[in-house]
């Protein structure tokens, strides 16, 4: 499996479009919030396998502990924190610690993914940014500026493309708040539901 499938599979979702990471953190730790409706085991609508999974419990009270089991059953763990966007939230996902040494450490994989959530009743709603429709929108001249890199990654098989958002915690945070609320450059929205 490649990068840009276990990313897919880190952000909650999966992704037809360009993967997107960040070297740092959005989360400020007085911003971080718990609530118990991400808690349990999901399970993507959908999945006609019933393969795609996440099981999230809770390592503190603002902090989530992520098992993932991608629709090949392969498992990835995360740590997950929360912070509310106005009716969303931001869940922000972490393979331990900041900076390209950690990025090293994790096969490529950005240290941080981002995955915006809806909770509605009984079911989550997900999406990630679109890479490309991200990086249209930061260069527009009235938009909030955020900083980054492309890279791409060839196999014999394909050809990966992930944005690494190089923006610091503030400005980051304010930037992944803002463009939230624009579909435009929202991936498709994933329906879970809880097992």
């Amino acid at each position: 499996m490649g990068r840009v499938a276990a990313l897919a599979a880190v952000s909650l979702t999966v992704m037809a479009c360009t993967t997107i990471g960040s070297l740092y953190s959005a989360v400020g730790d007085s911003a971080v919030r718990g609530d118990d409706r991400l808690l349990g085991t999901w399970m993507a609508v959908g999945d006609e396998n019933d393969t795609v999974r996440v099981r999230v419990t809770r390592s503190s009270e603002t902090q989530y502990d992520l098992a993932i089991t991608d629709e090949d059953g392969k498992e990835y763990s995360r740590e997950g924190r929360l912070v509310p966007l106005g009716k969303l939230w931001l869940l922000e996902m972490s393979a331990q610690g900041e900076g390209e040494t950690a990025i090293e450490a994790n096969g490529g994989i950005p240290t941080f993914g981002h995955a915006v959530i809806e909770f509605d009743g009984a079911i989550l709603r997900t999406a990630f940014f679109d890479g490309d429709k991200l990086v249209a929108a930061v260069s527009e001249a009235d938009a909030p500026r955020l900083e980054y890199l492309v890279r791409t990654a060839e196999t014999s098989e394909y050809t990966t493309k992930e944005i690494l958002l190089t923006s610091p915690t503030t400005e980051l945070r304010a930037g992944l708040e803002h463009y939230s609320r624009n579909p435009v450059v929202m991936g498709d929205w994933v329906v879970w539901h809880r097992q």
